[in-house]
Formats: structure tokens, sequence, C-alpha cells
């Protein structure tokens, strides 16, 4: 999940609140119900990451998770370290303290998830060639494990996205996207910033926008003015959600699970397979 973080006043000058930190909440509830074996969140977990105030309900929110034996893992997103990145990124490392700035792995159940920082302004010229070298390595060497049957790369600013208010991440097509589509066990690339929910494939691969975690949704451009192809049905765009991955054999299930319009539960929404070799090999 992406962008849980609370409403600032000055968005909601221009974007509607709808009940966001309750929602978030419920998010998480049906997270903890399904007991998975590992939560990912995709950076701006909170709205203002230097202010010890806005952690304090994110916190306990994971605390209840982790309290269940679920780990949860976490990257930095544009608002955890607005204003005072050092302060910001501080208080998100008490949370998460396995994070590391530059990126880090963790897997589950033979499938790899790669968490890279897309803040490239806030990590500057050094930390930024450590990183691609760090990426393009632990790729390689990801690659090379004949334990490891899929590989998910995630990062907060969406390489592709139609909102009209943060559109697509350069940054993120050039330094992450080339290499992914290049490993054929890179098979999904996740991501937030843009709070909505999307759907894109390029090269036959699978690019989510994941950001519905309780941040005041986005308007998107659609029809004639759509700048990529959403796969997803724009009609029907889930407010607030989570996405969850299985594997099943020698695919991966992914499935969009959303909060009902009243708020009154959550459900399956939108559902695809991604084969974890490809067709025909």
């Amino acid at each position: 999940m992406s962008d849980t973080q609370a409403p600032l006043w000055v968005e909601t000058l221009a974007l509607q609140e709808d009940m966001n930190r309750e929602s978030t909440a419920r998010l998480f509830e049906d997270i903890g119900a399904r007991k998975p074996a590992a939560v990912f969140m995709l950076g701006d977990v909170v709205n203002l990451g230097f202010d010890e105030g806005e952690w304090a309900i994110m916190t306990t929110l994971i605390d209840n998770l982790r309290s269940r034996g679920i780990p949860v893992s976490a990257l930095l997103g544009n608002h955890d370290v607005m204003v005072d990145a050092a302060t910001g990124e501080e208080k998100f490392q008490r949370r998460f303290p396995s994070h590391r700035r530059t990126g880090y792995v963790r897997i589950a159940d033979s499938l790899a998830v790669i968490l890279l920082n897309s803040n490239f302004v806030v990590l500057g010229d050094v930390a930024l060639d450590s990183q691609q070298q760090w990426y393009e390595q632990t790729l390689a060497d990801l690659a090379r494990d004949p334990g490891i049957l899929g590989i998910i790369v995630t990062c907060h600013h969406s390489p592709f996205s139609n909102s009209m208010l943060v559109g697509s991440s350069v940054g993120s097509q050039e330094r992450f996207v080339t290499r992914f589509l290049a490993e054929p066990k890179a098979r999904l690339f996740m991501s937030g910033h843009a709070h909505t929910f999307e759907h894109f494939r390029r090269e036959g691969k699978d690019f989510l926008t994941v950001g519905g975690g309780g941040g005041l949704q986005h308007p998107l451009y659609s029809g004639s003015e759509q700048r990529h192809a959403d796969l997803s049905p724009a009609h029907r765009k889930p407010k607030f959600h989570y996405t969850y991955v299985r594997r099943l054999g020698p695919r991966m299930q992914v499935t969009v699970r959303r909060l009902e319009p009243d708020k009154s539960g959550t459900a399956d929404h939108y559902a695809f397979s991604i084969p974890l070799r490809n067709e025909g090999k």
C-alpha cells in the first residue's frame, strides 16, 4: 500500500476529504485480519515526517500489525522528508529500523521485493550513484538465485501515471524502469505518489500505481487526454485500497482490495495474474 498520510489542511482547499484517517485505519484492520506474510508501505507514510505528532496514529496501526507477527517494511516518500528531510528520515528510521535509504530487499515465498528511494533531489549525486550500482547488482544477483522465482520492484514516485497533480516520474523511468524491463525475472513494478489506482503494461510487464492508502484522491487525465493507457476500469476506480500478491505455482496473482464507498467493509475489486517466467520459456 502507499500514501497513507492524513490530508494536509492546504490540500483540502482543492481536494475533497472523505473520512481519510478512518479509511486508513479500516484498511489496516482488513490487512491484519488476512494475516499476510509481509506488508510493504511504498512511501508517504505520514504527511510531514519531521513532525512527531503526525506519527502517533500510524505508529499504532503499524505496531498492531507487528504484534500479530506481520513484518512491515517501508520506503521513503516525498512527504516523509518534506520540510526537514534529516529529521523526517530519523523518525522514519526509528519506525523501520531495517530500512536502508538507498534501497534494500525483502523476500517472501520465492518473491523478492526491492524497495528503492525515489527522492532523487534529497539523496544527492553520491547516494544516487551508490543506489544505481546497488540496484543493478541486486537485480543480477537475484536473477542468478534459483530460489527466486520473481522480482517486484517498488519506489514511491510512479514512473507512469495519469494524475493531473503529480504526473509521471521521469527519474523513476530513467533510473529504475530501464533495468527492470531488461531483467526477465522482474515481473511487477509498484509505486504510489499519485493517489489513485492505475494499471499499465510496458513491453509485456505490469506497472501498478497503488496510492489509495488514505490521501486525498487525485483527478486523472482520461479519454483522449489520457497520457498512458490504463488497463483498469476507469469508471470504477477504488478510492481507498491496497494490493496483495500471492504466488500460485508458476504465476503471481495480483488482487486490489478496496474499501467500499460507504465504508461498510472491504472487498476484492480487481485482479489479474502474471507468469513468473516469460511465456514459452
